[in-house]
């Protein structure tokens, strides 16, 4: 690693050039060449995650506070950045509200620090938080080899937490390892291809079943779609729909019908 301490990172950021402290002598036509170049050698991380871009005079603080607080409580990891800081430079930085830690601050940068040579003109401190922001709001659904499954009422579109859901890969008849997180099922997909849901039903004795509202002859879930855009196939049982972020499936379930299980059973 580059740098040993967050101190030593923060020193390599404020060489650069701070146009939010001091304005540049000399006028030139603003440009975004700069931010294409780093967000390139960064693999583009911007088009990983779709994105809301506040702009205005006053109040984008707030309203990014606020969009981030609604987010979050739909059950979506959020990266959030704003300017300026008010104490700490990290505050730029957060995820679901939180502002990033000096040990991933450290290495964002130090990741920075090491392809800036690539380009053929420094980046300025402002582009390099930037590109910091961006890098850091990428999902970690594919190194951590989780992906979350959204299960959602056909009827009232609420999510359905803690059911009992079978979830497979190609590897195996076991179900893959599941934890609960808010409304979201987490699953470990760790040398799986693909993704198929299983039975749904209720954790008590008595249990209820449920039925996934998607078409009979739809085909496994590709789990590298999943991460890459998530996926959010048809809802047969209602006219409801619910967008799918990147790592995530959405499942639209309803409870099943005494003849379905008759028909199954059969």
């Amino acid at each position: 690693m580059t740098f040993s301490d967050l101190p030593e990172a923060l020193a390599w950021l404020d060489a650069h050039i701070d146009f939010e402290s001091a304005m540049p002598t000399r006028r030139s036509i603003p440009s975004l060449d700069r931010m294409r170049a780093l967000a390139e050698l960064l693999g583009d991380p911007h088009a990983a995650y779709p994105v809301v871009h506040i702009t205005g005079t006053n109040g984008k603080g707030s309203t990014a506070a606020m969009t981030t607080s609604l987010l979050v409580a739909m059950g979506l990891t959020v990266g959030t950045y704003t300017s300026p800081n008010l104490s700490r430079v990290n505050e730029r930085i957060a995820r679901n509200g939180e502002p990033i830690d000096d040990e991933s601050f450290v290495e964002v940068l130090d990741s920075l620090a090491r392809i800036e040579g690539f380009m053929d003109e420094p980046p300025t401190r402002f582009e390099l938080l930037t590109a910091a922001a961006l890098a850091q709001s990428v999902p970690t659904v594919g190194t951590a080899n989780l992906i979350s499954v959204r299960l959602l009422s056909a009827d009232s579109g609420q999510p359905m937490p803690n059911l009992k859901v079978g979830l497979y890969g190609d590897t195996g008849g076991k179900p893959l390892p599941i934890t609960f997180l808010g409304d979201l099922y987490e699953v470990d997909i760790t040398g799986q291809v693909t993704l198929r849901v299983g039975d749904i039903t209720t954790p008590t004795s008595h249990a209820t079943d449920f039925t996934a509202c998607t078409s009979l002859n739809l085909p496994p879930f590709d789990i590298k779609q999943i991460q890459a855009k998530g996926i959010s196939p048809h809802n047969k049982c209602s006219k409801r729909t619910h967008p799918a972020a990147p790592g995530e499936l959405v499942i639209f379930i309803r409870r099943t019908h005494w003849w379905e299980r008759w028909r199954d059973t059969d």
